[in-house]
């Protein structure tokens, strides 16, 4: 729920503040973040304890380099994940 509220306060302001900004830039920001958020989403998922047991960011930081979805390929894997989700 929080996202969509954040949404709105980003289309919001891109509206009020910059109106005559390439619309592509905003669109192509606001696709690059859906997918940076979904396989953060994801790898979260993946790995709850590590992520619970991290007591500073530095532990997020290792947390996160042990999941697959923050491989050198995480592309690759995120759409072979929305594959099987589909299928």
């Amino acid at each position: 729920m929080l996202i969509f509220v954040w949404a709105a306060a980003i289309i919001s302001a891109f509206l009020n503040v910059q109106p005559r900004l390439p619309f592509a830039i905003a669109l192509t920001g606001g696709v690059l973040g859906a997918v940076a958020g979904l396989m953060q989403h994801l790898s979260i998922g993946q790995s709850p304890e590590r992520f619970n047991a991290a007591s500073s960011l530095m532990g997020v930081r290792r947390a996160r380099k042990r999941v697959r979805f923050n491989a050198p390929f995480p592309l690759r894997s995120l759409i072979k994940r929305c594959q099987m989700w589909l299928s």
